[in-house]
């Protein structure tokens, strides 16, 4: 069975990120059907994020931020198409 990608979500287990397909019956629970996302993906898309808000804002430096409190903050340097 070919499964759409809405039925996939990125979770958490104590080894990495996974892309995966979560149990219907219990749910927090990732079934087999699942991949590692790997550090440069990670990466990858936090650069993809903050490019796009850096233009929106136009400030190279954004915030990540909980319940109105910054908890990361990621300054661009270069572009990921130089690497």
């Amino acid at each position: 069975m070919i499964m759409a990608a809405k039925d996939y979500k990125i979770c958490f287990g104590w080894r990495g990120a996974y892309l995966a397909k979560e149990s219907k019956k219990t749910p927090g629970l990732m079934l087999e059907d699942r991949r590692e996302i790997s550090e440069v993906e990670i990466i990858r898309l936090i650069h993809w994020w903050a490019s796009k808000k850096a233009e929106e804002c136009k400030n190279d430096v954004q915030q990540i931020t909980v319940g109105g409190e910054p908890v990361v903050e990621v300054k661009l340097l270069k572009s990921l198409d130089e690497f």
